[in-house]
């Protein structure tokens, strides 16, 4: 860090807080449906009366914690008899949800009857033909499913309030976790949701709360990857502009804006690159071995978080095995480390890349296996580790959005992470690459 000049240092902490800016304004909204109808037993009843025979024509919902509840439909008209008009099927958790009843119903009382164990229903609306609330009339009884109506009308079908994508997988794992609940998502490592908690500790259970840390590892990206490319390369123009285009990627500004563990995982790997590549300059000046320590030991940690938080950086961590033996074999070759310090710069790696991710790893599966006492914390860790195998061994990854590898560099098939409408308005949210910087990039790539 002492071979950065003072205007480097300004121009990070200005490109940093511009981004950041940008990346934790309209987040999400603070507020979503926070209380509602629970029930753990399956056949739970919830009897609406609207006051008066009203033409029903769809029925609106935001479910909380469990996904793809279904509920049984009945109504009657004041003069009447009970009639079953079919199954409403509730799928997707915190986001707004809606069936449509064609044709529309003339009734006055309706009979919602769980078919599910553990029903979270957080809000609840009867809509009539121009898709209005209908006043509920004895709403007193249920106080926590209909006192939160008014974000119902302030809702889109967009990110804004509600989970969109993979939050509906990650979010709710992570709100799992702070609430000692048996947590849904297991095909990943524990600490990227554990990271998205401290969010939702702060902030609370809302897309603001659970998007906070994803945002702020978009953020911590751009000095990261700046102080990669300037060890890297010793240069501060080289630096600054590799910062710059990944300030301006959308792919990079869209995903870490959304509760994943992807941003986690690439910040880990930018700091303990950028530390291993600090390592090699270190013996190359032959300076002091505490320097050379601390920049393996910083390495080290981060490449057990990237692990900690998806396998995937498992990847990293060979690179920086080769990129480590190649430098360390150079210091040893040409005479800048002593047969004394390689003796202490392998004891130091034992223990900074096998013991302490090690450690780390372990340790963030304390509240993932609390959660189950059935099982053993060895016996829940290790089947959890043939689970991820063998979800990801097995997936098929053939959905609507699913394309070649090859694809993605060329932004020729981009993600759909949000495609909605209403009110003759429509949203889309797409993970793609700006396609000046990833075409530039890919011609680049085969030019060097």
């Amino acid at each position: 860090m002492k071979d950065l000049k003072g205007r480097e240092y300004v121009f990070l902490i200005i490109i940093t807080l511009f981004y950041a800016a940008l990346a934790f304004w309209n987040l999400g909204s603070h507020h979503i449906p926070s209380t509602g109808w629970e029930r753990e037993e399956r056949g739970g009843e919830i009897f609406l009366d609207l006051g008066e025979d009203c033409q029903v024509a769809g029925i609106a919902w935001f479910l909380g914690n469990y996904e793809n509840r279904e509920f049984e439909l009945s109504w009657k008209a004041q003069e009447g008899n009970w009639i079953q008009a079919g199954k409403v099927a509730m799928e997707n958790v915190y986001q707004w949800g809606q069936a449509q009843i064609r044709p529309s119903l003339t009734a006055r009382y309706l009979r919602l009857s769980s078919l599910n164990q553990y029903v979270d229903l957080r809000e609840l609306a009867v809509l009539d033909e121009q898709g209005g609330c209908l006043e509920v009339q004895n709403k007193e009884d249920y106080p926590e499913l209909f006192d939160e109506w008014e974000l119902y009308e302030e809702k889109g079908n967009g990110h804004f309030q509600a989970a969109v994508f993979d939050e509906s997988v990650f979010a709710r794992t992570a709100w799992e976790y702070l609430n000692g609940i048996r947590s849904y998502e297991d095909t990943h490592p524990p600490l990227g949701k554990l990271l998205i908690s401290l969010g939702i500790w702060i902030f609370g259970m809302n897309p603001f709360g659970w998007r906070a840390v994803p945002a702020l590892t978009g953020a911590l990206m751009l000095p990261a990857l700046y102080l990669a490319l300037r060890f890297l390369t010793g240069k501060a123009g080289i630096a600054a502009g590799g910062t710059l285009l990944l300030a301006f990627d959308f792919l990079h500004f869209t995903v870490t804006r959304l509760a994943a563990v992807d941003g986690m995982l690439v910040l880990a790997i930018l700091i303990s690159h950028s530390m291993m590549y600090q390592y090699g300059r270190y013996v190359r000046q032959k300076a002091p071995w505490a320097k050379k320590g601390a920049a393996l030991a910083v390495s080290g940690l981060f490449m057990g978080v990237g692990i900690g938080c998806k396998w995937s950086g498992c990847y990293s961590a060979a690179g920086l095995c080769i990129l480590f033996f190649w430098m360390f074999g150079e210091g040893c070759i040409k005479g800048w480390i002593s047969k004394k310090e390689g003796i202490r710069t392998i004891l130091l790696c034992c223990a900074a890349f096998l013991l302490v991710p090690a450690a780390l790893y372990i340790c963030s599966y304390i509240p993932y296996v609390s959660m189950d006492p059935d099982a053993g914390f060895l016996e829940g860790m290790i089947t959890n580790q043939k689970n991820m195998y063998l979800y990801h061994a097995t997936y098929n990854y053939d959905h609507h959005s699913a394309s070649m590898w090859f694809q993605w560099p060329l932004t020729i098939k981009p993600v759909t992470v949000v495609y909605g409408s209403r009110d003759g308005m429509i949203e889309v949210m797409k993970a793609m690459g700006n396609p000046v910087v990833w075409w530039a990039g890919t011609a680049a790539v085969f030019w060097g």
